[in-house]
């Protein structure tokens, strides 16, 4: 058995043939970002006599630089049905040749995800596919598509100074999606919130206005006053259209209504509404499902235990209080319950809520800071 390098052409027809067997075909922006970056091989066999070479199936590997050694993730593995029982045989392949600490798999990827369980990778969930119910029962909490009078407009560039003011405007809380996909060594970047906080104005408006200038997204508005930006995106497979909210200061309640309108609109061009949400956002999974979305499928990240996840150490009290004493520069973060926090913390630290940590440590600090957390007993 042999990784043989591939180009482009090939790689696109094996893919097509792997989605054509997947039972929801969407292709998150992510997803197509990683692809785009990746190395391509076909796993063949060698064959006897003058017989070409079996094909077995295809692999791409991303490799980004990491604390001075190469990280590589194995962002898809197919095998073919009459192959599909080698996936343990193909690992083991990979693994020799090189070495990936991370694996990135669909939920409907049934056989690979138990190959990666039975050798004991640590596993993560990452997103999210979204699609509506198609009977309708999913409780959208009586909210209708006509809830408090909410409008949604094809997002223009004329409607960027008002979404300024709406960014900029201190009274009220602000969601932001990032909807940058360079992420690097992130398999999973997607959308991020911030959330509350400053965020770059300017960063954000040059995303509205790729969005308006794509001409597909749409600005919510109740009483003629914009209240959130609700972003439309090719979902990759000539089926699905996402959606996302892309910048919101308003209720849940309006949130929803501006989703369902979205989703009519959607469907009205002959598609279906669906959506891809970064497994950390609670609070946009939340939104999705009031709004009539369940979880069709799910990417998940599987982590090497022995090769490659960055590993998080342990400090001791002590060692913790020399670091302290030798004014080191670090972060010093409590997750204990904010009412733990309020009674009493170590001199020095932050808070931040256990349940929003990853969102959070995205938003306030960087992959070369030194950070220290601590709860309730360890550190």
């Amino acid at each position: 058995m042999e990784l043989r390098s591939a180009g482009r052409q090939e790689m696109a027809a094996l893919r097509e043939e792997h989605r054509r067997s997947s039972p929801v075909g969407i292709e998150p922006l992510f997803l197509m970002h990683l692809v785009e970056q990746a190395t391509r091989f076909v796993i063949e066999e060698a064959s006897t006599g003058d017989e070409a070479p079996a094909r077995l199936g295809y692999t791409l590997l991303l490799a980004r630089p990491h604390a001075g050694h190469s990280h590589v993730t194995v962002v898809e593995l197919h095998l073919t049905p009459d192959h599909e029982t080698r996936y343990e045989d193909v690992l083991d392949l990979i693994k020799e040749k090189h070495r990936p600490s991370a694996y990135l798999v669909r939920t409907d990827d049934c056989r690979l995800s138990a190959a990666l369980l039975a050798r004991g990778q640590q596993v993560e969930l990452a997103a999210l596919v979204m699609l509506p119910a198609d009977d309708g029962d999913l409780p959208t909490r009586g909210i209708t598509r006509d809830e408090n009078g909410i409008r949604l407009t094809a997002l223009a560039l004329e409607h960027l100074p008002a979404l300024e003011t709406l960014i900029t405007d201190q009274d009220a809380p602000l969601r932001v999606v990032d909807k940058s996909e360079a992420h690097d060594g992130d398999v999973a970047a997607h959308a991020h919130v911030h959330s509350p906080g400053s965020p770059d104005v300017a960063s954000v408006l040059t995303q509205l206005e790729a969005l308006a200038r794509d001409g597909r997204s749409w600005v919510v508005l109740k009483q003629g006053k914009p209240l959130a930006v609700v972003a439309r995106q090719d979902g990759g497979d000539g089926t699905h259209e996402l959606l996302d909210v892309a910048v919101a200061r308003a209720g849940e309640t309006d949130l929803i209504a501006a989703l369902l309108r979205a989703g009519e609109a959607v469907s009205r061009n002959g598609y279906r509404p669906a959506a891809v949400i970064d497994a950390t956002e609670a609070a946009r999974r939340r939104l999705f499902r009031k709004a009539g979305y369940y979880s069709a499928a799910a990417y998940m990240v599987f982590y090497d235990s022995e090769t490659g996840r960055p590993s998080v150490g342990i400090l001791s009290l002590a060692e913790l209080r020399a670091m302290i004493d030798r004014k080191e520069p670090f972060h010093l973060v409590d997750v204990l319950g904010e009412e733990h926090w309020r009674r009493a913390h170590l001199p020095g630290a932050e808070w931040v809520d256990f349940e929003n940590l990853a969102r959070e440590s995205r938003r306030r600090f960087t992959s070369e800071e030194s950070i220290v957390v601590y709860c309730d007993g360890f550190t």
